[in-house]
């Protein structure tokens, strides 16, 4: 479960900055 929760927030986390880089 840790596991599965850690590898969700790191993909959202990479495309949240590329969100943010595209959007800057």
């Amino acid at each position: 479960e840790y596991g599965y929760y850690l590898c969700y927030v790191w993909a959202n986390n990479e495309t949240v900055r590329e969100a943010l880089h595209v959007r800057k």
